[in-house]
């Protein structure tokens, strides 16, 4: 006589709530991959002895090196100037030029006028509505660029246009 296998309610239950703790465990796991993923990801990009890599000249011109001369690339990723790809390298030269235009119309204060009680105004992105919008505060110091006033501000957002501050100086989505 074969075996009757008997499954009551309370087996099945308890089998469920084992697979469901097993799941929770890999989600667990899967969100620790994740997170080390994106440490190595945001890990400073060294080519390896013979490895191809763009710079930016002094001119805004990229060009690419070969990993020969360790104290040349040393140099070029103490200052940031080493790319993995011509495209990021010229991602970063239209990233300057747009911090460049932007200082067109900023203002830096001193540390006397920091201390008074008047707007400096920002820029900034907002992530709920996808848009570029500007800011005031009149003493919260941070490595921003300031402009003396909105009407300054606003003819930055005009000149550089809300997708090329979106792309180059936030950074965000295309």
């Amino acid at each position: 006589m074969g075996c009757i296998r008997m499954i009551t309610k309370e087996k099945l239950l308890k089998e469920k709530e084992n697979i469901l703790k097993n799941i929770e465990k890999r989600k667990d796991r899967i969100a620790q991959i994740e997170r080390e993923l994106k440490e190595l990801e945001n890990k400073k990009w060294k080519p390896k002895d013979g490895e191809r890599y763009y710079v930016i000249d002094i001119t805004g011109v990229v060009s690419d090196r070969f990993n020969n001369f360790i104290t040349v690339t040393d140099s070029a990723l103490a200052i940031g100037n080493c790319f993995k790809t011509e495209e990021e390298a010229e991602f970063e030269v239209e990233r300057l030029k747009v911090l460049e235009e932007l200082k067109e119309f900023s203002y830096e204060f001193n540390d006397e006028e920091w201390k008074e009680a008047t707007n400096k105004y920002n820029i900034y992105y907002d992530c709920r509505f996808a848009t570029v919008d500007i800011s005031s505060n009149s003493c919260w110091r941070q490595d921003l660029i300031y402009f003396k006033n909105r009407e300054d501000a606003n003819k930055a957002i005009k000149k550089i246009g809300e997708e090329r501050l979106k792309k180059y100086y936030f950074k965000v989505g295309e």
